[in-house]
């Protein structure tokens, strides 16, 4: 199995409560669809303006998908004001 690390920044300021909740909820909905998926849990820091998200997949294909496979959730979240990093790729080691 492989996880995917993904990281995010954005300014407090502007962006809700609400409006990260829709674009969190959006991104795991559409991750859901993708092949091999297995499964997402993500975290914010709403004070530091932080966002990670870690999902798992059945290969390292599944998991290396482009960003623009999950349709229009990305360009909505980058229209918030929503950076993202580029995602990481591992193998998964140890679950408890």
């Amino acid at each position: 199995m492989y996880l995917r690390l993904s990281r995010a920044t954005f300014d407090p300021g502007t962006m809700s409560d609400e409006q990260i909740t829709v674009l969190d909820q959006g991104v795991a909905d559409a991750l859901k669809t993708q092949p091999g998926f297995i499964s997402y849990q993500s975290g914010v820091n709403r004070q530091a303006g932080t966002m990670v998200a870690i999902s798992t997949w059945q290969d390292e294909e599944s998991a290396n998908f482009p960003r623009e496979a999950l349709g229009g959730v990305i360009p909505k979240a980058m229209d918030l004001g929503l950076r993202m990093e580029a995602p990481e790729m591992y193998d998964l080691g140890v679950t408890a």
